[in-house]
């Protein structure tokens, strides 16, 4: 068993004390780290401590997983951490470009639903494959939100908005594939900006001059 799948099986076990019940929210970002956010019934079976002293003995010397935060509100015990790439929350789990995939002619593509028709899973498609950790599937509920807009995904996978998905009924591997973020909405957002600072720049300018006195003028007069 891999370091990196100890982890969250360590966390799997934590939960199946509590009944097997929770929710997790998993945030990737586009460089394949990210925060995982569990939240459970504080139900009396289990203390936030007693999940706390479980799950600092599975991060104790994991390399890529931490910033362990555990906080207890009302009748809801928050777990949350941060890791460098997904494959350290399961080591088969990864991001590739789909057109390596296209290339390699791998028949996952073929098996995915797609958001539009026009969507194409080819060798020129800049979207990013995403396998994500076979343990999601044992959470109550379970959301990803992508670094960009889901294009396309596996079965038993909902998309509850245009860059989150919800595992409803996934059985098995879960993929999903998302359009990366360009950055051109900065982009034009700063090209705006630059003219209108550059506007309000010249009007404050132009006010000062109307209400500064011009002290030639002035002497020219008392003459």
């Amino acid at each position: 068993m891999s370091r990196s799948k100890v982890v969250v099986v360590g966390l799997m076990m934590v939960l199946f004390l509590l009944t097997g019940c929770g929710k997790m929210v998993l945030e990737l970002d586009k460089d394949g780290s990210g925060e995982v956010e569990i939240e459970v019934a504080a139900n009396g079976i289990i203390s936030k401590k007693t999940i706390e002293n479980e799950m600092k003995k599975q991060f104790d010397g994991k390399e890529g997983v931490e910033g362990l935060k555990i906080k207890e509100s009302g009748d809801k015990i928050d777990v949350r951490f941060k890791f460098e790439n997904v494959s350290k929350l399961d080591s088969s789990a990864y991001l590739i470009p789909v057109s390596d995939y296209a290339v390699a002619k791998d028949s996952r593509l073929d098996a995915l639903a797609t958001i539009d028709e026009d969507v194409k899973l080819d060798e020129d498609s800049s979207s990013i494959f995403v396998k994500l950790p076979s343990d999601l599937n044992d959470f109550t509920q379970s959301k990803v939100v992508l670094p960009g807009n889901v294009v396309a995904y596996s079965q038993g996978v909902e998309v509850i908005e245009d860059d989150t998905i919800e595992l409803s009924s996934a059985q098995g591997d879960v993929y999903v594939v998302y359009e990366p973020q360009t950055g051109l909405a900065a982009l034009a957002w700063g090209l705006v900006l630059i003219p209108v600072g550059g506007g309000a720049y010249y009007y404050v300018r132009k006010k000062k001059s109307e209400t500064t006195p011009h002290i030639g003028e002035e002497g020219d007069v008392d003459a």
